[in-house]
């Protein structure tokens, strides 16, 4: 990504996801595409050329210039494990921020600004345990973050000076209250967290 004088600027991707998506055709049966993003971006052997190569690079990103952010090692593949390892990715799994969200995001940020120009925040709802809040199409339970951890970490990584651009992917209104209140609910907590605002108390 060029910068306004021409130079190439460093992207990391710090990517807040229970998943680590780091899977390709071969590694899992179901072969939901959504589950092998990372591993396209990385350019890892087995995922389709034509999507790895799809971007003005290749591979898209560098090993260094990913971090699994709130990953569960126990939702990981063998093959994502594997990967994780052989490569040497950074991350932080999900128990270490559901002990201190805010300070986990801190440290990652300390990392992933330390090598890069922009930043990119990938927030899939699914980090948020389906039991305390239900937004995501997957419906692990007792996997998750509550929704106010995941909240506070989201709202730190965004607060990033380096931050240029965020995206937040599959939430299932079908999975929430008829009333709305469960989208209301991830709207709002998105308006606050993107706003640096402090939470607004939640409705009664």
């Amino acid at each position: 990504m060029p910068s306004d004088g021409g130079v190439e600027e460093r992207l990391g991707l710090l990517y807040f996801d229970v998943h680590p998506d780091l899977n390709v055709p071969a590694s899992v049966v179901e072969g939901a595409l959504d589950w092998m993003g990372v591993a396209h971006m990385l350019g890892v052997e087995g995922a389709v050329e034509p999507l790895s190569r799809s971007g003005p690079r290749f591979p898209l990103v560098g090993d260094e210039d990913v971090f699994l952010f709130s990953y569960g090692p126990e939702q990981a593949t063998e093959h994502e494990r594997c990967v994780i390892e052989s490569r040497g990715l950074n991350g932080i799994p999900v128990g270490e921020v559901a002990a201190d969200p805010e300070g986990a995001a801190v440290r990652a940020l300390a990392l992933m600004e330390a090598r890069c120009d922009r930043l990119l925040v990938h927030f899939d709802v699914d980090t948020v345990d389906f039991t305390d809040l239900p937004l995501s199409e997957n419906t692990g339970r007792n996997k998750g973050l509550a929704f106010e951890a995941a909240l506070r970490a989201l709202g730190t990584l965004l607060g990033s000076g380096l931050l240029g651009a965020v995206t937040v992917t599959e939430f299932n209104p079908d999975h929430g209250e008829e009333d709305g209140s469960t989208a209301r609910a991830l709207a709002e907590g998105l308006a606050d967290a993107l706003s640096g605002l402090p939470r607004r108390p939640a409705a009664s």
